[in-house]
């Protein structure tokens, strides 16, 4: 026998399909676009929500801090535009304190719109704060995180298996 997935009460759509017991705790979004310098790392100041069911999401100094120990899936989406001369490396990172959990990487394309995402489970603490950042390693050129719901944000849900 396999092991169950069981969750807090509330509900998750899949398309069509409604699952129970599946909430989404915390939902931030970039609501401006961010500029982050050449050769810099910043943290991506989502500062807006969709939905926060436990106040588990600090927007200003967007955080997520766990309520409750425990696993949980976290997906996270930068989207950017790069300078039209940029060379660099774009890296989205995770990060637990100063230990990156999660992390993305891919070359920037001169010039174009591309974006990097991290999806999966991670163990956390009852107050362990989870926070994304992002680094332009292009040694001259800045790089444009776009706003949006849809384009740069983090998803926090809080699964328990049994």
């Amino acid at each position: 026998s396999g092991t169950a997935l069981k969750v807090a009460p509330g509900n998750f759509q899949l398309g069509t399909e409604v699952f129970s017991g599946i909430p989404v705790i915390a939902r931030a979004y970039l609501p401006g676009n961010q500029t982050v310098a050449a050769n810099a790392t910043a943290t991506v100041q989502m500062s807006s929500e969709d939905i926060d069911t436990h106040s588990a999401y600090n927007v200003s100094t967007y955080t997520f801090t766990a309520p409750d120990a425990g696993y949980y899936i976290v997906n996270c989406g930068a989207a950017y535009i790069a300078n039209a001369s940029a060379t660099g490396r774009m890296y989205l990172r995770l990060k637990r304190g100063a230990n990156v959990i999660r992390g993305a990487v891919r070359d920037q394309w001169a010039g174009h719109y591309d974006s990097l995402v991290v999806s999966g489970w991670v163990q956390l603490s009852a107050s362990d704060a989870i926070v994304m950042e992002v680094y332009n390693s292009d040694p001259t050129y800045s790089v444009t995180l776009q706003n949006g719901s849809s384009l740069t944000y983090m998803e926090v849900w809080r699964v328990q298996l049994s």
